[in-house]
Formats: C-alpha cells, structure tokens, sequence
C-alpha cells in the first residue's frame, strides 16, 4: 500500500500505479488478513517498534475493504501523492 515508485519515468509511474492498484484491489480473506497482521505485529514488538498498531488496523481495513470500496482506493492514491509533494518540497529546501 505505501510502495511508490522512486527512481522511473514517468511511464513506468503510471505502470506501477496500475500493478498497485490491481494488488490493492484483490478480494482477500479478512481473517487471513487480521492473521498476518497479528503476525507482522508480534514481529515488530520483537524489535522494540510499538507505535504500529493504529497503522496495521488502518492497513487492514484498507485490505478487506478495496476490492470493492474504490474510494479507499482513491483516498491512499490522493495521499500518496501528497507525501511525495511534501517530501519533494522539503527536498528543494534543503
């Protein structure tokens, strides 16, 4: 969901854009994805990161969701492209 293409031209954006898309929008087991989750999760606690949770419950809402919500779809594309502004825009400055 938060991949993004760095380093392409512009062609191989849009490309990337529509794999992403096509991912995002596979229908998926929700107890398969809380289950992964959950495992992803304990796996980072592990490592001391703990500030994951409210990000992982956001993730797979977005996952069970948007294969059949397209605005959630659009929503994470809309924000993507505004990180990737800001970030751009923090770049100049420095």
């Amino acid at each position: 969901i938060k991949s993004r293409a760095v380093y392409a031209t512009n062609e191989q954006k849009i490309w990337f854009d529509s794999i992403r898309e096509k991912i995002i929008r596979l229908k998926r087991d929700p107890k398969e994805v809380d289950k992964q989750l959950n495992e992803m999760s304990e796996k980072l606690k592990l490592q001391g990161n703990k500030n994951h949770e409210k990000e992982f419950e956001v993730l797979g809402e977005i996952l069970k969701k948007a294969h059949n919500q397209p605005e959630v779809i659009n929503s994470i594309f809309d924000q993507t492209d505004n990180n990737l502004k800001f970030e751009a825009s923090i770049n100049r400055h420095e």
